[in-house]
């Protein structure tokens, strides 16, 4: 991730933490004029915000696995 697309994320996820919902944090963001990654509002569902937060997750659990240190497995030949 960029250091923006970090930024936007870390936001998001202080908003989503403190009990705010999706659709509010979208509103939070199209009134001071945070734009998606596209450069688009967030909407009015709160999808995009949802999106972010879920993708950051998958994304970090899938760094986990690219990371660690396998050992090979040896056939008795």
């Amino acid at each position: 991730y960029s250091e923006e697309q970090l930024q936007r994320y870390r936001l998001i996820k202080s908003l989503y933490d403190k009990g705010m919902g999706y659709r509010k944090i979208s509103v939070y963001l199209n009134d001071r004029g945070i734009l998606t990654e596209n450069g688009s509002k967030w909407g009015v569902t709160g999808n995009y915000v949802y999106s972010v937060l879920k993708r950051f997750k998958e994304r970090e659990e899938r760094l986990k696995f690219r990371k660690k240190k396998y050992q090979p497995i040896r056939s008795k030949m």
